[in-house]
């Protein structure tokens, strides 16, 4: 029987007692009041009280009160469940938090290759800067020396003409 047929079983019993009918084995009447909370509780530890009215009846109340450690069983299944959950919740939020750091990092890193990058394309235009200048300059001092010596000797009439 389900634990509905059973809640149902124990309060048409305990309604059956108060009405004075039969109660079982153990008699009729007695222990209605206790059998009515039994029904209540859906068969819980309140039958085996209203048992008083009949031995048998208590013994079935009982078992009932196994039903009810059962719903308690129930209740620690649900807080599994709610743990096992909010375990889930926190590693998920543990992954987030450990794919946004890497993402942070490659964005970090991407930025020092950038710079880098931007660094080294610097350095390799002074150094050509430097090269050009250092090739021109033997050149422009040549013809700077050739531009004087023909001034000079355009000045002092050199050689001179006889």
């Amino acid at each position: 029987m389900s634990h509905v047929q059973i809640t149902a079983v124990v309060a048409l019993q305990a309604r059956l007692c108060q009405s004075g009918s039969s109660c079982g084995p153990g008699g009729s009447g007695g222990g209605g009041t206790g059998g009515g909370g039994g029904g209540g509780t859906g068969g819980g530890g309140g039958g085996g009280t209203g048992g008083g009215g009949g031995g048998t009846g208590g013994g079935g109340g009982g078992t009932g009160g196994g039903g009810g450690t059962g719903g308690g069983g129930g209740g620690v299944v649900a807080v599994v469940l709610v743990a096992v959950v909010v375990v889930v919740v926190l590693v998920a939020v543990v992954l987030v938090a450990m794919v946004v750091v890497l993402v942070a990092v490659v964005v970090v890193a991407v930025v020092v290759v950038v710079v880098l990058v931007a660094v080294v394309a610097v350095l390799v235009a002074v150094a050509i800067l430097v090269a050009v200048l250092a090739a021109a300059i033997p050149a422009v001092a040549v013809a700077i020396l050739a531009v004087a010596v023909a001034l000079l000797k355009q000045r002092f009439n050199f050689p001179p003409s006889y």
